[in-house]
């Protein structure tokens, strides 16, 4: 069953990262998906390239799942049209299945587009990870 009330859009460039970071905190996977054009291309961090929607559900249905507080910061913003490059740094924390406390940080760029609608979506984006706690893998 979909959401009754759709997730908010990102109306700014250096919103969309936040607005996916909030809803996989939620355990929103739909929601993040919201945020990404029909066929991203993703990094996750461990050499792998993610493409098209479905390899992304895959991807962040564990991170959802995992119900970890992601927060994003924005270091740089650079709009060129309907394109920017959004930079920042990342950071999870949470517990395990055994509630062993977890965490992770690094840093992030995501190339994210205007749509038609006005809204701003990430059209590939690549994380790196700062130590070894990766994010959660189904």
């Amino acid at each position: 069953m979909s959401d009754a009330i759709p997730p908010p859009a990102a109306h700014r460039p250096d919103e969309v990262c936040a607005l996916v970071s909030a809803a996989l905190s939620d355990g929103d996977l739909d929601a993040a998906l919201a945020h990404y054009e029909a066929e991203p291309v993703t990094n996750p961090g461990d050499g792998r390239i993610v493409r098209g929607r479905t390899a992304l559900r895959q991807l962040l249905a564990a991170a959802a799942a995992a119900r970890r507080l992601y927060t994003v910061d924005v270091a740089l913003v650079l709009e060129a049209g309907e394109l920017a490059l959004v930079q920042g740094r990342w950071r999870s924390s949470g517990a395990d299945e055994r509630g062993a406390p977890v965490s992770g940080a690094g840093s992030y760029c995501s190339v994210v587009r205007r749509g038609s609608d006005g809204t701003w979506r990430i059209a590939v984006d690549s994380l790196v990870f700062e130590d070894d706690e990766p994010l959660p893998v189904a």
